[in-house]
């Protein structure tokens, strides 16, 4: 109050006799000021490591998530125990609502700087396109590539089987079959069934010296799409004319089948042959090699997926800063 005032300028007076109060005052404003300066900008100091945190928060943790879900959605997880691997996807999902929830209460309540409330909305809105992101992406990378290493992998494999004495019923769960040295192509029988794409069949029989054998029922059918021409004898899929191709892997696509089936019977009516239980089978000189090739393309596209979301992320947390400072000096 005016004592302490008074009792501020007595002392003062006492130091400097030769000073008045216009002094005294001037020095003290003086002083005030430069309080008012170092206040602001502790406060300024602070706000920037309030920045450089939120925009971390806001780069990494989207980032992760995607990571997470996306793994999650595309490797064994979600083959061997799909309950698990969709009970974290959900874990997510909660997060992100609880995420929103927390955004909307701090807009709501005002009690906070608009700036924590505005880096929240958008934490809330990237990572909610980061878990959408991750699952619609991780399915995909899933039904294209690592489901299929997967299934296969855990049907059984047969080795040195002869088309000529071998039929479909007798290996209906192999997902790889290597056949006897013998075998060939019979590209004279192959077939293709138009529908958009050409579904290729050609049969794989026994050779001999004058030429392919005929069998009782040509189980065994080496597919490609697109590599045909429709309703001739010209097959060009995969390694159809390498002599070290002796192995095939199995077609374990639904949507397929049906296709490579009507070729088949086509197949059976303009050339009078018998297939009583059709295998459908991508034909290989290395079985093992190219049905890692599956988990490898799921692998590849994970990594390209992580990077890119990564860049898209550091592009959004950059332009929302940059947004962000526009409207803390409008």
């Amino acid at each position: 109050g005016s004592r302490a005032e008074a009792t501020n300028f007595c002392l003062y007076h006492a130091l400097f006799p030769d000073l008045g109060i216009e002094s005294y005052k001037s020095g003290m404003a003086a002083s005030y000021g430069i309080f008012s300066s170092k206040v602001q900008a502790q406060q300024r100091q602070m706000r920037q490591r309030m920045d450089v945190v939120s925009m971390s928060i806001s780069l990494f943790v989207p980032w992760i998530l995607f990571c997470i879900v996306f793994a999650d959605m595309t490797f064994f997880l979600h083959y061997a125990y799909p309950f698990v691997a969709w009970f974290i996807a959900g874990g997510a999902g909660l997060f992100v609502t609880v995420l929103g929830a927390s955004s909307v209460f701090s807009v709501l309540r005002r009690g906070e700087r608009t700036r924590n409330p505005t880096w929240l909305i958008f934490l809330f809105v990237t990572c909610f396109l980061a878990v959408g992101l991750g699952l619609v992406l991780g399915n995909v990378n899933y039904w294209t590539y690592t489901q299929s290493y997967y299934d296969l992998k855990h049907m059984n494999i047969y080795s040195d089987v002869n088309p000529s004495m071998t039929y479909g019923q007798q290996v209906m769960d192999a997902g790889q079959i290597s056949f006897t040295d013998d075998v060939e192509l019979d590209l004279k029988l192959a077939m293709g069934f138009k529908n958009k794409d050409t579904y290729c069949v050609a049969p794989i029989t026994v050779s001999s010296s004058s030429g392919p054998t005929p069998l009782a029922s040509y189980d065994f059918w080496v597919v490609g799409i697109n590599c045909c021409d429709h309703h001739t004898a010209s097959f060009r899929c995969g390694p159809y004319d390498s002599t070290s191709a002796h192995s095939g892997l199995r077609v374990i696509h639904d949507e397929m089948r049906p296709f490579f089936r009507l070729a088949v019977q086509e197949a059976e009516a303009v050339h009078s042959l018998k297939a009583i239980h059709p295998l459908f089978l991508f034909w290989s000189e290395d079985t093992t090699a190219d049905l890692l090739l599956f988990l490898d393309e799921g692998y590849k596209w994970y990594y390209i997926g992580v990077l890119v979301h990564f860049g898209f992320q550091l592009f959004c947390v950059a332009l929302a800063a940059n947004a962000f400072a526009v409207m803390s000096h409008s």
